[in-house]
């Protein structure tokens, strides 16, 4: 039993026994046929009905079949339908113009019968599927776009009510944090020990909480808008020095020893100071919280850019002695609310926002942060910042959506200022 085929296909020819022939052979086997007899009538009767295949003679009184697959293929509404040329032309001049024109195949004259059903087979089963897919893409873009909608919708709410709380929250966490100091200063009256100690819980914990929304609710103002860098050409020396200073106190409570290599003749960069202190400070933070007995060294290099090796860079880096993390719990630390402390089994202060913000940071002065680290033998923090024209930065830059928990490649980062890991 012969599979009946389907597909409307149009056939133009002058001559009446090619029409003859072709529509007894495509019929037979379940095809709709359509004639016209000229280039003209041909578009005429495209303007009616759209078929799955034109089989087109080159040789026609009026406009030949060159010309009319050129208004074909001009018109948007049927441009896409496929042309296959019938001619006894043998000239390869002249099949490559049936090409240029828009043709996807000849058949050639005189006919053959099972030439002629396998190629147009092949072109409707091609047409049919090509249209399947356009239809199943239209159907997922536009549900890619709802989706879209919905999650830029949630976004904005979820932003909303982020800088919302976390203002409401951050006032009577002031306010507490002002009657503690008022108290410790004991003007209203002599406080015994156990007062003092539970006034000194009281500020720690209160402070600790409001950092956690002071990082939070910078978060979502970096997601509802832009940070704008402040830019300035700087000594990153000068810098890092300072940050070595700055956290010389918490190092000596834990014995622990600071190293500073600075390699002489360093350019000046143009960084956010500030912004940039951040990062570095809380790299050196976590590498004396996580280092018992040791030390941590800062140095600071000329190099090349890791992924670019023909763009000159500052590279910092931070190495200690500590406990180092292992290949899987680096991954975690690109999810936000995510301690590395927590991971290893530890109990360390921190809110697991600060990585992520120091990555942007890097990021927005187009460089990079990555780690490498071995468990029980250190980690080093590596920032690579470009140190060629400072005007390619621009200081107002859009970050991306932060609270998507996407994984990244291993060894690459999230980095950021303020209890990071």
């Amino acid at each position: 039993m012969t599979t009946k085929l389907t597909g409307l296909i149009l056939i133009v020819d002058d001559t009446p026994a090619n029409l003859d022939a072709l529509s007894t052979v495509l019929s037979d086997v379940g095809y709709e046929i359509a004639i016209a007899t000229s280039g003209e009538k041909a578009l005429q009767l495209l303007q009616r009905r759209s078929p799955d295949l034109i089989l087109l003679d080159v040789r026609m009184p009026g406009i030949d079949g060159f010309e009319t697959c050129d208004r074909i293929k001009a018109n948007p509404k049927i441009c896409d339908i496929p042309i296959v040329f019938m001619t006894s032309l043998i000239d390869i001049n002249n099949k490559i113009k049936g090409f240029n024109c828009g043709a996807v195949d000849y058949i050639s004259k005189p006919f053959q019968e099972q030439e002629i059903l396998a190629r147009v087979k092949t072109h409707i089963q091609l047409r049919l599927l090509t249209q399947n897919l356009e239809q199943q893409v239209a159907e997922q873009t536009a549900s890619l776009r709802i989706a879209n909608e919905a999650l830029e919708k949630a976004n904005i709410s979820k932003r909303s009510f982020l800088s919302t709380m976390s203002a409401e929250i951050r006032t009577p966490i002031d306010d507490i944090l002002r009657l503690a100091e008022r108290l410790q200063e004991q003007k209203s009256g002599t406080l015994n020990a156990q007062q003092v100690d539970d006034l000194a819980k009281i500020e720690h914990s209160g402070n600790h909480l409001l950092s956690l929304i002071n990082n939070t609710l910078k978060l979502a103002n970096i997601e509802s808008g832009q940070l704008k860098l402040d830019l300035d050409l700087i000594a990153i020396e000068d810098l890092c020095r300072s940050c070595l200073v700055a956290i010389q106190s918490l190092a000596d409570r834990k014995s622990i020893k600071l190293i500073l290599k600075i390699e002489p003749n360093l350019p000046q960069i143009s960084i956010d100071e500030r912004q940039m202190r951040q990062v570095i400070l809380n790299l050196l933070n976590n590498g004396i919280k996580f280092t018992s007995a040791g030390s941590v060294t800062l140095s600071v290099t000329k190099a090349m850019l890791t992924d670019s090796k023909n763009i000159p860079c500052i590279r910092i880096a931070i190495a200690d002695t500590g406990i180092g993390i292992t290949s899987e719990n680096i991954k975690q630390l690109f999810q936000p609310f995510v301690q590395i402390a927590n991971l290893l089994g530890e109990r360390h202060e921190g809110n697991g926002l600060g990585l992520i913000l120091a990555k942007q940071i890097v990021e927005l002065h187009n460089g990079q942060i990555s780690v490498y680290s071995t468990e029980n033998a250190g980690s080093c923090f590596t920032i690579e910042l470009p140190a060629n024209d400072s005007s390619q930065i621009s200081p107002t830059v859009q970050i991306p959506q932060l609270f998507t928990g996407t994984d990244r490649s291993e060894g690459m980062l999230c980095s950021n200022p303020l209890n990071a890991r």
